[in-house]
């Protein structure tokens, strides 16, 4: 937990806050950073880039710029909780790939390791160049990724098991959709990814 001198850092800096209505675009040029809130007041505050954070709450929903406020929580939730930005450019020189897989509602576990050269390249291009988004209604709670660098370090993903191209890491949201199929129509799902675990049947969620 945070000291008593941060606590009434960040009640100063909230009650300085600049509060904004939520326009329909407001955004636009931002994009979401750590996966945790701030509650205060009851009212709770999404962390985002650029100096940002927003309340979408039906009532009392609004957004300020104020990149100190942003920085103090961020540097609360790395010292006290362990939680910092992830960035998917870490993910390089993957020596294995393990998908483990349980659908809702089925006892059935799935799990395949991957550790082909090919395919661990790929793997890894589309990974490490995701980028923030917004995460919506996936499911990220039946599918995870672990990955195995060349350093040893291991990354854990949780992925989207429905058509998304999406994973999160510390509930971080990702989209790793290659740039020029972002938005085109009938442009494929997740299978660009999970293709290569076809000992796993994802597209058919176990059936």
């Amino acid at each position: 937990m945070p000291d008593d001198d941060v606590v009434t850092e960040l009640t100063v800096l909230l009650n300085e806050m600049d509060v904004k209505e939520l326009t329909r675009f407001w955004w636009q040029g931002y994009q979401p950073l750590l996966g945790g809130y701030l509650v205060y007041d009851g009212i709770w505050w999404e962390i985002w880039s650029e100096g940002l954070i927003v309340s979408r709450l039906a009532t009392d929903g609004g957004y300020a710029v104020t990149p100190e406020l942003n920085e103090t929580i961020q540097t609360v939730m790395r010292d006290a909780l362990g939680i910092t930005l992830f960035e998917p450019v870490t993910i390089k020189d993957i020596v294995s790939a393990k998908l483990d897989v349980q659908f809702q509602g089925s006892v059935q576990n799935y799990s395949q390791t991957v550790t082909g050269v090919n395919a661990l390249s790929n793997i890894e291009i589309l990974l490490s160049d995701a980028t923030r988004t917004e995460m919506g209604g996936c499911p990220f709670y039946e599918a995870y990724m672990t990955l195995k660098l060349a350093s040893g370090e291991e990354i854990q993903l949780a992925m989207a098991s429905d058509s998304c191209c999406q994973f999160m890491v510390d509930g971080q949201g990702f989209d790793y959709k290659p740039y020029d199929l972002r938005g085109v129509l009938d442009s494929g799902g997740n299978d660009i990814l999970f293709q290569y675990f076809d000992l796993v049947p994802m597209t058919a969620r176990g059936e």
